[in-house]
């Protein structure tokens, strides 16, 4: 499959950008017709783990960033973490989507954490936001 490369020279599969693009769909699609609580249950729930294919984190969360900037609406913090979570989980990372609030103003947002710690968002976005919830498998192990 051929990759696509950024500035700084690293590819990006094309495989995982349609995977990503297929993730968005879905996440949609899910939230359109069965709303929240059908989101959360296909966040959590696992799809089918690449045999053998040990990715970078950063190199699948560029390709969540690429299907985002061409994909047709404008994309909210909860689909883009929810595709995310599910494709680290497919190469076999421990991620888990979480969300949280702030009071004053009140905001609320989405982001994915790795073994605890948030990827792809400022180390202190659990200090901005309280989490109220947290969906995924953070047990698994990547090997």
């Amino acid at each position: 499959m051929r990759d696509l490369y950024s500035g700084d020279g690293r590819g990006i599969r094309i495989s995982w950008v349609l995977r990503a693009l297929w993730e968005l769909l879905t996440f949609e699609t899910v939230s359109a017709l069965w709303g929240y609580r059908a989101i959360k249950r296909f966040a959590c729930c696992s799809i089918p783990t690449l045999s053998g294919e040990k990715v970078d984190p950063d190199l699948i969360k560029r390709a969540v960033e690429l299907a985002c900037s061409i994909y047709p609406k404008k994309t909210l913090c909860l689909q883009r973490s929810v595709a995310l979570s599910r494709l680290l989980r497919s190469s076999g990372w421990s991620a888990e989507v979480v969300t949280g609030v702030q009071q004053l103003p009140f905001r609320s947002h989405a982001w994915v954490e790795l073994k605890g710690i948030p990827f792809g968002e400022a180390h202190r976005i659990a200090e901005l936001f309280r989490p109220i919830d947290r969906w995924g498998t953070p047990f698994l192990e990547h090997q």
